[in-house]
């Protein structure tokens, strides 16, 4: 027997739903590692800056 439209509908709206929660949550893992990746850069260039002024610093 056939499952009637609504039934089907109904299957069909709540694995919509569900891929567009998952589409979501990889959106924001994804501005969450950008903003990571980021911060990292920032950081490295701040140790490399503090680095060469130590070693500007250190020359006789």
């Amino acid at each position: 027997m056939e499952e009637p439209i609504w039934e089907t509908t109904k299957i069909h709206a709540a694995r919509v739903r569900q891929t567009a929660e998952r589409g979501r949550a990889l959106v924001d893992d994804l501005r969450y590692t950008l903003a990571l990746s980021q911060r990292l850069v920032q950081a490295s260039r701040a140790l490399l800056k503090r680095s060469k002024d130590q070693d500007v610093a250190a020359e006789p």
